[in-house]
Formats: structure tokens, C-alpha cells, sequence
């Protein structure tokens, strides 16, 4: 039994998360991806994608396709936070006006990974 099915079988874990390291070449992103689709038809839990915020559409879509059912964006979201309260800073000394600059800008983030994910899911899954 490989490694992985063992640690989900022993853990009873309710998802696999995984991460794809910064700084990769594209054709290592693509290699992983194909080692990823191996893995996915053999995971009995839904396989969670860390460190999205960094990969192209269409590697994010290649992940999709192999069973990847959760895609973390966290930095994505930390960088529309920060331009969010640079912008709110520049804009107006009120702090409660940096928030909704904050609010509009994760927004955007948030609203535009919702619909690449929707376009990928209609036409894939």
C-alpha cells in the first residue's frame, strides 16, 4: 500500500491537502499534475489544492480535471487586504474607509476565482 493510503486509512482524515512548491518550472507544475491524477483515482477523501494564488488558469484547470475538489487562495486574499487598506490609506484618513476599501477589493478577488472556477467546473466536470 503506498504511503498516502496508508496515512488516510490510519488518520481517517476527511481531506487530502497537498501544495505545489514556489518557483517551480512550468513542465514540473505539468509532471506533478500527472502524478497528482495517479493519486486521485485512488484517494478515498477529496483532494485540497494549497498555494493556488501563484498558478496559472491553466494548470488550475489541469488540477480540476484530476480530482483536485478544493483550491486555497489565501495569499490572493492577503494581497487584495493590503491594496485594499493602501488604497483606503490614500483615499482618506478614516479607518472605517480603509475597510470598505478592503471589503471592494477581496470582493473582486473573491468574485473573479468564483467565476474561473464556475467556467472550469461547467466545461470539465
Amino acid at each position: 500500500m503506498p504511503p498516502v493510503l496508508d496515512f488516510l486509512e490510519r488518520t481517517e482524515v476527511d481531506f487530502l491537502a497537498f501544495s505545489v512548491p514556489k518557483g517551480l518550472p512550468h513542465s514540473e507544475y505539468v509532471e506533478r499534475i500527472s502524478l497528482l491524477a495517479k493519486l486521485a483515482v485512488r484517494m478515498p477523501v477529496p483532494l485540497v489544492l494549497h498555494g493556488a494564488s501563484r498558478l496559472p488558469e491553466d494548470l488550475l484547470l489541469q488540477t480540476l480535471r484530476r480530482g483536485v475538489r478544493k483550491i486555497n487562495v489565501r495569499t490572493e486574499i492577503l494581497r487584495a487586504l493590503a491594496r485594499g487598506i493602501q488604497q483606503g490609506q490614500e483615499d482618506a484618513k478614516n479607518p472605517l474607509v480603509w475597510l470598505e476599501a478592503d471589503a471592494e477589493e477581496v470582493h473582486s478577488v473573491v468574485r473573479e476565482r468564483i467565476r474561473l472556477y464556475a467556467s472550469i467546473a461547467s466545461s470539465t466536470l
